[in-house]
């Protein structure tokens, strides 16, 4: 399976959002000036598979993030033979605490950009707007707001028993 480096992806990454920005830029102005009545739901459809795009690349790069944590975790001390000093096990412990951050951060970020992609494409599928009572919140707010907060979260730093930070 092909997993592209970090370095590649941001390059990728850029590349393909002036792409897409150009073009919904494009298709909004060929709407607005009447020229192309079809081409709001055709920007609907792009949105919705660049949020799909986005949601795969959260899962891929998250469980790359995973796997490589994962190996450099060790097995927490259990089971490796020979002991482990004090200073390795708090440094496994600490990796392995990191790892199932990241799956929480890829978890959520992937889910909630899943359900803004299924919004999105909810008009030119059914030809109503979005099902009752779900504007705005789960278009934006819920799906905008959660992985913000889950990454707030995730990236604070932790405290200690005697209430200082790290």
């Amino acid at each position: 399976m092909f997993l592209p480096t970090l370095k590649s992806a941001w390059k990728f990454n850029i590349g393909l959002n002036v792409l897409i920005w150009i073009v919904l830029f494009s298709l909004s102005i060929a709407f607005y000036v009447g020229a192309c009545p079809r081409c709001k739901v055709t920007g609907y459809i792009l949105i919705s598979i660049m949020l799909w795009l986005l949601s795969l690349g959260f899962l891929i790069f998250g469980s790359k993030m995973y796997l490589e944590l994962r190996g450099r975790g060790g097995d927490g001390g259990r089971g490796s033979g020979g002991g482990r000093s004090g200073n390795q096990r708090l440094i496994t412990k600490r990796i392995q605490l990191i790892g199932r951050k990241v799956v929480v951060v890829m978890c959520t970020c992937s889910f909630m950009f899943l359900v803004r992609s299924i919004f999105w494409l909810w008009e030119p599928v059914t030809g109503t707007y979005s099902p009752a009572g779900t504007y705005p919140f789960l278009h934006y707010t819920v799906t905008g707001l959660l992985p913000n907060i889950v990454l707030f979260l995730v990236v604070a730093p932790p405290t200690t028993k005697s209430g200082r930070v790290i």
